[in-house]
């Protein structure tokens, strides 16, 4: 047992063998967990401890806790001590590398407490209860090697391109579906950036509104020192109910910037107020009336009032950097929520958008990025691209490259083709630039992490995707490749119940159901992985990818005669 004594308060009192716990009439019993914490923290007081090493030390390996499992324990532990009021005193946060316990204000007045062993996950309650029994579940054989038709080569290109295109549609879910739970842990400043609401006579204003907003994220995600919601998951918030508060639990930050938009021909007035989550008080907001042709100088100015105020810096001026063209930039945004979709049909519709925003600006550089990186989405939907089709898409991609070489979204799309090309080390070592670039690209923490998967680099890989997770927590296509982290350690049932979550929160993602239907067939529940394949091809018709993969399981089922109906049906449909 150790007594704590809170200078200029209450007495503490800690059995850190029972978890007992007194200060002042306030008692508690520490849960496992916190209690574990405690005693780790003590064992390193005064040093900075990484979250991995709490993972390790009290979780037993870093796959076993998640980033809210680690906060609801830290938030657990505080509120115990009396450490609730920031800047926390006794658990220091330390940006961007961890926690210290400082021991201020307490005294330790009897034994030290022994040195905690870092916890077995065998047999005890740090144990994963939906884990199988046999960690060593291989992961998911290739869909191509069961059938045996002339479709399985180019087919198997259509996979490897949705592999590394970082495929499946990513539509933000309805905002009331997702879980609160583990708060808000910011070890910097944090901000998402709502859809500003439309307030024009029409209301038909929208498309501009989302464009105004659209380059404020990615100017703020490229400022020093603070992490931003990725659009997926802000702009779920689209006409939600929910208060600021609630907002920023979901979405893991400390201030929300919403705002409003009132076109008038060509004048506007946008108002803008950034809001701190927890006291609901403004840290800053102004109202602008100008030109519609000074969108560009307007976003600079909301953009730079945001940063200033989170984090005391401007941002650099290589990212102020303005389109050249104002409708160019607005097709381009409508383009990249298209191809958000991941659909045969959302993909070709956003190309088409690309193309004519490049007519309106041959050098501008989402358009071209954006171009290459639909092409690839679209052909591995549709099993394949005719060369004219591929050849536009890498003359775009080397225009991009000639005109801006070190553009964050271009980086992440070279790092894609050197993946493609099967130049792993090069791809990783990209990526890397990219987030130098641009630390709270979601994408492409999300490439990197499923590109360590297939190089068998688990703890690399789920490090990444959970990155991913902090800036994008309500992204779908980042839920389903956390899903395959699971499964790729062992962890089967997590990983299931993982997507059935995901279903449910984004039940428009074909991606979804495929794995779900990929998962289930390797587990052996093949009746059920037949209805999730089915729905996938349902959701996307148009796909000839989609309608190979029913092909396959109707093989796998056994149903050689409906097989075989299937594939005639997808060569009929002009499938590869």
């Amino acid at each position: 047992m150790i007594s704590l004594t809170q200078e200029n308060r209450q007495r503490c009192t800690v059995d850190l063998d029972s978890g007992d716990l007194e200060r002042g009439e306030f008692r508690e019993h520490l849960p496992p967990k916190p209690l574990m914490l405690l005693r780790y923290f003590i064992e390193r007081k005064h040093e900075v401890v990484t979250r991995d090493e709490l993972m390790e030390a009290v979780w037993g390996h870093l796959e076993a806790a998640s980033e809210d499992a680690v906060n609801v324990a830290i938030s657990s532990l505080r509120r115990a001590l009396g450490d609730q009021r920031r800047p926390y005193r006794i658990i220091q946060t330390i940006p961007r590398r961890g926690y210290r316990y400082t021991g201020e204000g307490i005294v330790e007045a009897s034994e030290q407490p022994q040195p905690v062993p870092t916890p077995s996950t065998e047999g005890s309650e740090q144990a994963d209860p939906g884990s199988p029994p046999n960690p060593a579940i291989a992961l998911p054989r290739s869909w191509a090697a069961r059938l045996a038709t002339p479709l399985v080569g180019l087919l198997a290109l259509s996979l490897m391109a949705l592999l590394v295109w970082g495929i499946g549609a990513d539509n933000p879910p309805a905002a009331n579906t997702v879980s609160t739970s583990g708060g808000i842990e910011a070890e910097q400043p944090s901000v998402a950036v709502l859809p500003f609401l439309d307030l024009s006579p029409d209301a038909d204003q929208g498309y501009f509104a989302d464009a105004l907003v659209d380059r404020i994220i990615h100017m703020l995600a490229q400022a020093e020192g603070l992490q931003v919601a990725a659009r997926t998951s802000s702009f779920a918030f689209r006409d939600a109910p929910e208060q600021i508060e609630e907002i920023g639990l979901k979405l893991r930050v400390s201030a929300v910037l919403e705002g409003s938009i009132l076109r008038d021909g060509e004048q506007m007035r946008v108002l803008a107020q950034l809001i701190d989550v927890r006291t609901g008080k403004h840290l800053w907001s102004r109202s602008f009336d100008r030109p519609v042709g000074e969108l560009f100088t307007l976003q600079d100015e909301i953009a730079n009032q945001v940063t200033q105020t989170m984090t005391n810096t401007l941002l650099r001026s290589e990212v102020l950097r303005a389109p050249a063209n104002q409708e160019a930039y607005a097709l381009s945004v409508r383009a990249g929520r298209l191809f958000d979709q991941g659909t045969v049909a959302s993909a070709e519709q956003a190309i088409a958008l690309y193309q004519q925003a490049l007519a309106l600006d041959a050098d501008h550089i989402p358009a071209l990025v954006g171009w290459y990186e639909t092409a690839g989405l679209l052909h591995g939907l549709r099993g394949g691209s005719t060369p004219e089709q591929m050849e536009g898409a890498f003359g775009a991609l080397q225009r991009a490259i000639e005109l801006a070489p070190d553009d964050p979204d271009l980086l992440r799309a070279r790092a894609s083709e050197y993946r493609r090309v099967g130049e792993h080390q090069l791809a990783i070592d990209t990526y890397g630039h990219a987030l130098d670039r641009n630390p709270n690209d979601a994408i492409a923490l999300n490439r990197l992490g499923d590109l360590y998967l297939f190089l068998g680099r688990y703890d690399e890989g789920l490090e990444s995707l959970r990155a991913a997770e902090r800036i994008d927590p309500l992204s779908a296509r980042i839920a389903t490749r956390l899903a395959d982290a699971l499964w790729a350690v062992g962890r089967a049932e997590e990983a299931i119940a993982k997507l059935r979550d995901n279903i449910r929160n984004s039940p428009a993602v074909p991606a979804n159901y495929d794995r779900m239907a990929t998962y289930l067939n390797q587990m052996g529940r093949t009746g059920e992985a037949m209805r999730f394949i089915v729905a996938t091809r349902d959701l996307d018709p148009a796909s000839a990818f989609r309608q190979f993969r029913v092909c396959e399981f109707y093989l796998q089922l056994a149903d050689d005669q409906s097989a075989e109906k299937c594939a005639d049906q997808l060569e009929q449909s002009g499938g590869p």
